[in-house]
């Protein structure tokens, strides 16, 4: 039989548990924390340079020819719910 150890605190298991929780420190042992530390270094550092992309980016003013597309949807969409009875 092949001795596992916990990758949180290095303990030695006797046995294998099915939900991969250590009997010594109550944590998740299948987990790599080296792993997950990447993972949310990844994350932050991509939401950061979302973040920086889209302050230097703002969104643009909408040409009065967007405006009238719009507008022109609106009414379109009204006038399909006034005729299918949903407004008064």
């Amino acid at each position: 039989m092949s001795a596992c150890y916990c990758r949180n605190c290095g303990t030695r298991a006797t046995r294998l548990v099915e939900s991969g929780i250590c009997e010594a420190c109550k944590r998740r042992s299948d987990i790599n924390p080296k792993n997950v530390l990447i993972a949310a270094a990844l994350i932050v550092y991509i939401g950061v340079n979302v973040a920086a992309y889209i302050k230097d980016h703002p969104p643009r003013e909408l040409t009065a020819e967007q405006r009238e597309k719009i507008a022109e949807g609106q009414r379109l969409a009204t006038r399909a719910a006034m005729m299918a009875g949903y407004v008064d």
